[in-house]
């Protein structure tokens, strides 16, 4: 016989009601007797009958997240601990990939406003400001893109960028680098924005000559930085040694894989950084340098807030979230 609320009360020595309140985050419950509560719950192997919930309460119980590219690591991530945080409050995540396509991700944001989904994650979205600046019926959170003015009740959160590629920056002036090259992406794309600016920033502060920093915009993949890095190291001359910032993990490697085959040596030739730690290239070799993006807290605080607002909880949310980033130093600087 399946088993029901009532059985999972009774086994925690609850009432149906705290029952109700884990499954639906209504009402406070203690982490403590929530996690008991979770344990019975998969002990018993009960699983709630989502669909009378949601039609009892007219609410779908599900996120839907918006990712640029769903084969980026980084991304597969940020996802993982969004839907670990929101499966716990008994909501489901529907996951939608943008394909990096600004008109995509809009058609699928526009989509997803007519009521498939209770609340939205945009993760490094792509969009015009302008056009997600406007009032929505659910709640909204931008992920790994810099805050913007707005009156719209959207929430951000994201890391500091910006700090991490002045961190990258002091690391070459540090180890005593006078060239240097950012290779990020294009334009229009507002977190690659404050990488390139906190790289020029810190070098100019330190009394870098523009002239001396080169800047590349480019999709940040292996492919598209590897013959980047082919084309730059066509006539390149080891005595004038260049710091290469390039904007992602993935992309560094592409431009580690360049120098091998042009047969120069790093870093005694030329400097390569990454940024966002991505896990599996931590196996490059040599070990790439670069900055660690807090991946964990960056899903875990989104979910957050999409609960928060979803529950009625929103007046104590905070309009933006900014989380600390850390340099990570290996061989390649």
């Amino acid at each position: 016989m399946r088993p029901t609320i009532k059985d999972v009360a009774k086994l925690t020595n609850v009432s149906i009601a705290t029952v109700s309140n884990v499954l639906t985050n209504k009402k406070y419950v203690s982490p403590e007797l929530k996690e008991k509560i979770q344990e019975a719950m998969e002990h018993l192997g009960y699983e709630p009958n989502i669909t009378a919930r949601n039609l009892k309460v007219n609410k779908t119980y599900k996120v839907g997240v918006v990712v640029p590219d769903i084969t980026n690591p980084f991304f597969c991530g940020i996802v993982k601990y969004i839907e670990k945080t929101i499966s716990a409050s008994g909501y489901q995540l529907v996951l939608y990939n943008s394909d990096e396509k600004p008109e995509k991700e809009l058609q699928i944001f526009e989509s997803l406003l007519l009521g498939s989904v209770d609340g939205l994650i945009l993760v490094a979205s792509r969009m015009n400001e302008l056009l997600m600046a406007r009032k929505y019926q659910m709640p909204v959170v931008i992920l790994d893109r810099p805050a913007f003015d707005t009156d719209a009740d959207i929430h951000f959160v994201y890391s500091d960028d910006f700090k991490g590629a002045e961190l990258i920056a002091d690391l070459f002036l540090k180890k005593g680098y006078q060239n240097f090259v950012c290779i990020t992406e294009p334009d229009d794309v507002q977190f690659a924005n404050a990488k390139l600016n906190g790289f020029k920033n810190a070098l100019l502060n330190n009394g870098i000559q523009s002239e001396n920093i080169e800047t590349y915009r480019t999709a940040i993949n292996f492919d598209d930085c590897y013959s980047i890095m082919m084309d730059l190291l066509r006539n390149y001359d080891p005595e004038k040694k260049k710091g290469i910032f390039v904007c992602g993990d993935i992309g560094a490697w592409g431009a580690i894989e360049a120098v091998k085959k042009r047969g120069l040596k790093i870093p005694r030739d030329i400097g390569i950084a990454g940024f966002y730690d991505i896990c599996f290239l931590r196996l490059v070799c040599p070990g790439l340098t670069t900055v660690q993006n807090p991946t964990k807290e960056l899903g875990e605080s989104a979910a957050r807030v999409i609960l928060n607002k979803l529950n009625d909880n929103g007046n104590n949310v905070e309009k933006t979230i900014v989380l600390d980033v850390k340099l990570i130093e290996r061989e390649t600087v």
